[in-house]
């Protein structure tokens, strides 16, 4: 009988002991909801203040250009916009055909284009001129 009781004895504080870890793990959960729920919100203002300043940005260059009327100024602006989009894989320029092209894509076009050239592959303007009648 003692043995049973014994055994009972154990069973409850195990349970008990259970108990206060599941009570432990909620609460430890719950703080780290509360944390959580604060980081986003500071995330989010963050996130809010970047396109603010993308914005202000955005704004000021657009102003700068605006206000510029030196054509060597706003053709070097355009010039270092498309250096930097075009190492971004950025589109920039078009086939005939209106297919995208990327700095390496619209470098390999204007190779093909200079071989061709070389090779003799073209057509003069006379001659095309003469064939464009006919379309």
């Amino acid at each position: 009988m003692d043995f049973l009781k014994s055994i009972g004895h154990r069973a409850q504080e195990n349970e008990s002991l259970l108990f206060q870890g599941v009570y432990k793990l909620i609460n430890t959960v719950t703080s780290l909801r509360v944390v959580l729920k604060k980081e986003m919100k500071v995330l989010s203002l963050i996130k809010r203040e970047i396109m603010a300043n993308i914005s202000d940005i955005k704004s000021t260059l657009h102003k700068y250009i605006v206000e510029t009327e030196d054509l060597d100024v706003l053709n070097d602006v355009k010039d270092y916009f498309r250096l930097i989009l075009s190492k971004k894989g950025q589109i920039v320029g078009y086939t005939s055909d209106g297919i995208p092209l990327d700095i390496k894509a619209y470098k390999k076009e204007i190779d093909v284009a200079r071989k061709q050239i070389r090779d003799g592959n073209m057509i003069d303007q006379d001659s095309l001129e003469k064939l464009s009648e006919n379309w």
